[in-house]
């Protein structure tokens, strides 16, 4: 590769090897020849904070912890604030930390939720949101940034700064009045100087740019002070093993989820109804073994099984997979709450994983053994994947590369050109703008922030897990996960599929009533206020993507407050689908109008395509030839599902993935 980059991340690096495992990384980067090109080492190798002041505190911690009455090496604890965190829920249940709460006299939580700490507290005072409020950011490039707020606070709260603030009786009494004297007393401007440099950084939202040596990763060398500590880092590996006569047990490998973190994502209803990438479970957790290990436990996949050690147990759908290695099982955090909020508690019959973790030597996780057991029911676990296999079909491609990036093609095997469409009628003239979508399958890491983005744009309902279950999900795209591994070869595709706007749409012409139909810039548009729900459109669309409303959607307060209003929301009975975000195409024209031009090349961009951080969804005017969309649609890698079979022609183009032949 031109910019090798090895990485040391996930659940491994909080393993107690962790240390060990980052700096293997950082020296196989420093053989690549990675640092100073791909790495900075004057940014990211530069110790920021005190390693072992950290690791003195969280064991002083435990220690506090550990006391029955709050009273611990002849300190007493008589008050404790708790801010932003919820170590009730996050803390193993080896630290004992809720009954160590309980016995301390006077508890302030300044939380934005009732959370499992929050409930346990004496004074909860509500905080604002981070949209709600203002702050200053250094990162480790040295770059200053500002956030300010973006809304007036929902609900009666305040942001923590200023209450520090009147509690410290500052003459400030407002963080922004604080936030300003500090930058005015740093930058050594006064007045109309402030003033203009304050308004210049709030509108860029940075005030200090890093510098180009530290961006382009600078001197080639390690700072010595980081040699010194790597020489310190002793490397070694302990097998876990079982002793003879203990109880069969499994290794528990702990991840944080995707969707919510340690946890602190869990009342999201967006998230929970989200499907997990790999897994494509939506509203509860999991456990993922290998065949082998599933079979030594007499376990089958789709089972509820209890994982259980000393500290508590798990109850949790079960999904045998051969992409693990024998004898783990993996789970990810973040479910299993019993406070924090309504769509939380959804999965709280799951247990909460942090509870089986070990303390260990400051806050880190597992590994720990625990016991599989099957609880004699099937899990009730809703995945939304049809098929894990394309079965044959073709829908996610890629093409195999060898050790100089060239494709490889199998003897026989000749290579694919575009579809030549053959019609039988005449076609809709697209006069002004065709509208195209082209998706980088190289590009896609399948991390489904395009779903999440077009569920906040498009007023997408969330119907829970119940109406999951019986297959009503309502998301207008989503990730195709297909797993076509072989002995050899692990081949995991992830393929976003939203409505293709078909130019030979078969939706269109069984409509009754017209609600859908081609218009001239290429769109397969939905008309709400025509369509009476006759389905038929859903049953003649090759791709599965359009979604009707079986049930009147009732937004909760406050949650009617995040509709877009230039969306409209649908009722029972009616059709919808992906519009290719309609209300942006019709704004940039709207603009574009007014200014006597086209609209240009990148102007709009759909609720998936701003979303997606690696840029593998583009779209634009495919009548025009220079036009970003237009070039990558005739790449000898585009194809268009399905077409060569059904010839709908679809207005969008997938490129192949690539993969290095093994």
């Amino acid at each position: 590769a031109h910019s090798p980059l090895v990485l040391a991340g996930g659940s491994a690096v909080r393993f107690n090897s962790g240390l060990a495992l980052s700096t293997a990384a950082l020296l196989i980067n420093v053989l690549l020849g990675s640092v100073g090109k791909t790495l900075s080492a004057k940014s990211s190798l530069v110790p920021q904070t005190d390693v072992g002041a950290i690791s003195n505190f969280i064991k002083e911690s435990s220690q506090v912890v550990k006391g029955s009455s709050g009273e611990v090496r002849g300190f007493k604890i008589r008050s404790v604030f708790i801010y932003n965190t919820n170590p009730v829920f996050t803390l193993p249940a080896e630290f004992a930390f809720p009954y160590a709460l309980k016995r301390i006299k006077n508890k302030v939580c300044f939380s934005l939720t009732l959370d499992e700490t929050a409930k346990m507290c004496d004074l909860i005072l509500p905080v604002n949101h981070w949209l709600e409020s203002w702050q200053d950011v250094e990162n480790m490039l040295s770059e200053i940034s500002f956030a300010q707020p973006v809304m007036r606070p929902i609900f009666n709260t305040k942001q923590f700064e200023d209450i520090l603030l009147e509690v410290l009786d500052r003459k400030e009494k407002k963080f922004l009045d604080y936030l300003k004297a500090r930058w005015q007393k740093k930058t050594r401007k006064s007045g109309a100087a402030f003033e203009k440099w304050w308004r210049r950084s709030l509108e860029r939202g940075i005030a200090k740019e890093a510098d180009e040596k530290i961006l382009s990763g600078g001197e080639a060398r390690l700072n010595r002070s980081i040699v010194k500590e790597l020489k310190q880092v002793k490397f070694s590996y302990k097998e876990a093993t079982l002793k003879r006569g203990e109880v069969k047990r499994a290794l528990l490998y702990p991840f944080f989820s995707l969707k919510f973190l340690d946890g602190r994502g869990a009342n999201r209803a967006w998230l929970q109804e989200l499907p997990d990438p790999v897994s494509q479970i939506v509203w509860d957790s999991w456990a993922e073994v290998h065949p082998d290990t599933a079979k030594e436990f007499k376990l089958k996949d789709g089972d509820q099984v209890i994982v259980r050690n000393e500290q508590g147990e798990l109850h949790l759908h079960l999904r045998v997979t051969p992409h693990i290695v024998k004898g783990i099982v993996a789970v990810p955090a973040g479910q299993g709450h019993s406070e924090y909020g309504r769509f939380a508690k959804v999965a709280a019959g799951n247990g909460n994983l942090f509870s089986l973790l070990p303390k260990g030597e400051g806050l880190k996780f597992g590994p720990v053994k625990v016991e599989l057991e099957d609880s004699g029911y099937r899990s009730d676990a809703v995945n939304v994947q049809g098929s894990d296999s394309q079965l044959g079909r073709g829908l996610a491609r890629w093409e195999h590369l060898n050790d100089s990036a060239q494709v490889i093609r199998e003897e026989g095997e000749e290579e694919e050109h575009h579809h030549l469409p053959k019609q039988m009628y005449v076609q809709r003239e697209h006069p002004v703008y065709e509208w195209g979508m082209v998706i980088d399958l190289a590009a896609c890491t399948g991390c489904s922030a395009c779903v999440v983005g077009c569920f906040a744009e498009n007023n997408v309902p969330v119907v829970g897990k119940k109406v999951c279950q019986e297959g009503r999900e309502m998301s207008w795209i989503r990730i195709e996960r297909y797993d076509d591994s072989t002995e050899e070869e692990v081949r995991i595709s992830f393929l976003p599929m939203m409505c293709q706007h078909c130019n030979n749409a078969p939706c269109e012409p069984v409509c009754p009533v017209y609600a859908t139909y081609h218009n001239e810039e290429g769109l397969n548009v939905m008309v709400y206020n025509r369509c009476v729900g006759t389905r038929y459109c859903s049953n003649n669309c090759t791709y599965k993507v359009r979604r009707f409303n079986w049930y009147e959607i009732s937004f909760p307060h406050p949650m009617e407050m995040m509709l877009n209003p230039d969306v409209v929301k649908r009722s029972a009975g009616v059709m919808e689908k992906c519009t290719f975000c309609i209300q942006r195409i019709a704004e940039a024209k709207d603009r574009a109008k007014d200014e006597g031009r086209l609209v240009r090349d990148g102007e709009i961009q759909p609720a998936c395509v701003q979303s997606c951080p690696t840029g593998a969804l583009v779209f634009g005017n495919l009548k025009d030839k220079k036009s970003k969309v237009s070039r990558m649609a005739k790449s000898h890698r585009g194809y268009k599902i399905l077409d060569h079979h059904i010839n709908t022609q679809p207005s969008v183009t997938y490129l192949k993935d690539f993969r290095y032949k093994v």
